[in-house]
């Protein structure tokens, strides 16, 4: 089994922006699918995209769960480029499709 829980991220500035992908702290199965995750979106939907998946330390939802466990950003509603490709169905759907296809195969 895996935990799996998807969010749109924000920041202060707009000039963020990418899919970014932490893990339960301390655990390879995570960090590894995490890793995994990232580096398909890099291929198939983001190439432009150099952010490094990070811990999930401070996290509740991936300190506190048994299974591999990965929180996925995927993207920065705070960049208006960003924001108007995060609210296109084509561009989710191409998003949702590499995500699952991802997870599914592990």
């Amino acid at each position: 089994s895996l935990f799996v829980s998807i969010h749109m991220n924000s920041f202060g500035s707009e000039k963020y922006s990418g899919l970014q992908v932490y893990h339960k702290p301390d655990d390879s199965n995570s960090s590894a699918l995490a890793d995994a995750i990232q580096q398909r979106v890099i291929k198939d939907v983001q190439p432009e995209n150099n952010r490094k998946i990070k811990s999930g330390n401070g996290m509740y939802v991936l300190e506190n769960v048994e299974n591999a466990a990965v929180l996925i950003e995927c993207g920065f509603l705070t960049n208006p480029e960003e924001e108007q490709l995060l609210q296109q169905p084509d561009y989710q759907r191409k998003f949702a499709l590499v995500l699952a296809v991802k997870l599914m195969s592990e």
